[in-house]
């Protein structure tokens, strides 16, 4: 039997197979280098702009190139211009205004998109309830739309914002309903009010509770476990509306100012997809208990530089410092005082000073231990009392432990001039929340401080006059993530009624957008790499439609974009 002859391949198809096999290899391995590059083909340049650069010089240009995701070159358009290539993408920004991404001092991500899934209980001017019976009859409607045993969450009421002046209580509450576990979240975030079933949903006994239901500082429900009782869908949605509103207002990178084990895990989990461009500072809650992973020593966070792999890179998520917290917050008479409040509500004693929350020789230890293992610590100070500890626990380890550790004061709200000359020579760095002025500025005035004390709230102007570095937050969700109406809070210090209080506390615009920029990546170590628009940085930017360095008033500039590694992340016209 004779065999059979195979069909035979034609050699020219032979060659153009070997030569389209080739091709393919070439391609996969091109695809694998631009994968390893962080896709190093992303080139862009913005020119005719006008570029606040923010770095030690006040360096100003028109132009700059962002390659991979950082900034390559900065300078004139003719400059800039001479370096495109074929694939780089040339964008006229028509004399917009650049400046470096905001940079988040002090907040709570993702807390503040909660509104979206509970109800919300804001005043004017961030909402629309002015008295308990607008609050009360939004709870009742909000009630009947519930299936029984399921909770309501009533989140950003303020009594100091109410027609009454005062809290809601249990007993009002329990009229509206029996069926439904009801909380209502202060705007504070220290405290709260509980019906009867949310008492005993979260396990607190009668015992030592007033019929007012008020639970405040450490009785009162952490938000997250609050949080606890929402569905995975109603998360996933507070996660994204926060993400959607820090991207809105410019925020480039965000943080979490008291982070317990779930959500370390959350964010760290969304920082590893493009659902999160933001980058993320975390700082674990000192009670919080673990596991968390380790807090990245300073030295590991200093060294936070862009590298070769850009946005693709998970350098978006970096562990900060350790929180404790002191004291309370003074709008809510929880804040630790040297002297006594103004006026005291009922039923506290009449020198009633405050909540002191951490004692002086567990402070100085927790300082001590985070000093050797070099963490940086957090320390939430309202009260001057309060700030009077913290300072007596940093001045406990030595002037240049302490200085190498940048201790952050968070608030540092009623601080006396002489306590801010202490912080220079400690190396304390303060992130001030002039936000208060606006918000809560003729509250303190007539209640909680009186109008002397008011006057020098968030006092920016004495750490300008000792050269103390210093930020400013929004402790968002406390006030809202707007980092430009904070400049032009901190800038004007005009409250809610229109009064000017504390003239001599008022900042610059310039120095107002510093303490959103390179003084807070200064603040959490990361200022190699975030905080200003300098060749080798990450090229993290806001888009503005005007220059905010003209006036002290910012109502009338929007933001038009927003890009994180050079590449937007929110656009005004998307």
């Amino acid at each position: 039997m004779s065999a059979v002859a195979s069909p035979s391949i034609n050699p020219g198809f032979k060659r153009w197979r070997h030569r389209l096999t080739q091709a393919f290899g070439c391609l996969l391995v091109l695809a694998g280098v631009v994968w390893m590059t962080g896709n190093s083909l992303h080139h862009v340049i913005l020119f005719n702009a006008n570029i606040i650069t923010m770095d030690a010089a006040g360096t100003t240009a028109s132009a700059v190139s962002l390659r991979n995701g950082v900034i390559e070159l900065l300078g004139s358009d003719e400059q800039i211009k001479s370096t495109a290539t074929w694939y780089t993408s040339l964008r006229d920004m028509r004399g917009k205004t650049i400046l470096p991404g905001f940079v988040d001092a002090h907040s709570h991500f993702p807390s503040s998109g909660v509104t979206e899934v509970t109800l919300d209980l804001s005043s004017p001017p961030l909402g629309t309830i002015q008295n308990l019976d607008q609050l009360y009859a939004a709870v009742e409607t909000a009630v009947n739309g519930l299936d029984p045993g399921r909770w309501l969450i009533g989140f950003n009421y303020d009594q100091a914002s109410l027609q009454e002046g005062r809290h809601p209580n249990r007993a009002e509450l329990d009229r509206i309903s029996r069926h439904h576990p009801v909380y209502l979240y202060h705007s504070s975030g220290h405290m709260g009010v509980a019906n009867t079933q949310a008492l005993q949903q979260l396990e607190i006994p009668d015992a030592g509770l007033n019929s007012s239901g008020l639970l405040v500082e450490k009785a009162a429900p952490s938000l997250s476990r609050l949080l606890s009782e929402l569905g995975l869908s109603e998360l996933v949605r507070v996660f994204f509306s926060a993400r959607d509103e820090y991207l809105r207002h410019g925020v480039t990178t965000v943080v979490n100012g008291a982070t317990d084990p779930s959500l370390h895990r959350l964010l760290y989990g969304m920082s590893l997809t493009p659902l999160m461009p933001l980058r993320a500072v975390v700082s674990p809650r000192w009670d919080a208990g673990g596991p968390f992973d380790k807090p990245g020593s300073l030295a590991q966070r200093s060294r936070a530089e862009p590298d070769a792999f850009g946005f693709f890179s998970n350098r978006k998520f970096f562990i900060g410092p350790v929180k404790i917290t002191v004291d309370g917050s003074p709008q809510g008479y929880t804040a630790w005082l040297q002297e006594p409040y103004s006026r005291i509500p009922p039923g506290l004693a009449p020198d009633y000073r405050g909540v002191p929350l951490f004692g002086q020789k567990a402070l100085e230890q927790a300082l001590r231990d985070l000093a050797r293992q070099g963490l940086q610590v957090a320390m939430h100070g309202n009260g001057d009392a309060a700030i009077e500890r913290i300072l007596l626990a940093v001045e406990s380890l030595g002037l240049d432990e302490a200085a190498d550790q940048r201790p952050i004061l968070v608030h540092a709200q009623t601080a006396t001039h002489d306590q801010v000359k202490r912080m220079k020579q400690l190396g304390v760095v303060p992130t001030f929340f002039p936000a208060h002025v606006f918000y809560w500025g003729d509250w303190h005035s007539t209640q909680t401080l009186g109008p002397e004390r008011a006057q020098n709230i968030s006092p920016t102007g004495w750490a300008v006059e000792e050269s103390l570095r210093f930020t400013i937050h929004s402790d968002a969700p406390v006030t809202p993530m707007r980092p430009l109406q904070l400049a032009q809070q901190a800038v004007q210090r005009i409250t809610g009624s229109g009064r000017l209080l504390g003239p001599r506390q008022r900042l610059s615009m310039s120095q107002a957008l510093r303490a959103l920029t390179i003084d807070a990546a200064w603040q959490h170590f990361l200022d190699a790499g975030l905080g200003s628009i300098e060749v080798g940085k990450w090229a993290d930017l806001v888009v503005l439609s005007h220059d905010p360095l003209l006036s002290d008033d910012t109502q009338g500039i929007s933001v038009l974009e927003t890009l994180v590694a050079g590449r937007t992340v929110y656009s005004a016209t998307e």
